[in-house]
């Protein structure tokens, strides 16, 4: 059995304020496990959102990793209960899911984007 240093040794916390810390993370679109653990010691509602618990980078990205699709149920859940709630306005609808092929030049990106053109305009008219 390995040796553990007592310093190195991370604090269990209650994956329930590490699912706070990550619903925080959803609504401020927050996507760096650093900048989470940053959020966890400067701004003042993460504070006593967590009641001063100060999770580091490897936790907040070890929880990601280990309840992937547990996250992805309750953002899911968390989105219809918004909507059901009418917080969102509903305005704008934006999906980018395109594949283009990079190209070298301006000339070739040019005719790659008219290429694409006809396209993205069918495919807004029919979302109207």
């Amino acid at each position: 059995m390995p040796a553990v240093c007592p310093s190195l040794v991370r604090p269990l916390y209650d994956p329930k304020d590490l699912l706070k810390l990550y619903l925080y993370w959803y609504l401020n679109r927050i996507r760096s496990s650093r900048r989470l653990e940053h959020e966890a010691t400067r701004n003042i509602e993460v504070i006593w959102l967590l009641k001063k618990l100060k999770p580091d980078c490897k936790t907040t990205a070890d929880f990601r990793k280990d309840n992937k699709l547990a996250l992805k149920k309750v953002f899911r859940e968390f989105t219809k209960l918004c909507d059901e709630w009418s917080l969102f306005g509903k305005e704008l609808v934006a999906i980018d899911g395109s594949k283009l092929r990079r190209l070298r030049g301006k000339k070739g990106a040019s005719t790659c984007i008219k290429r694409w053109l006809p396209f993205l305009r069918i495919n807004f008219v029919s979302i109207d």
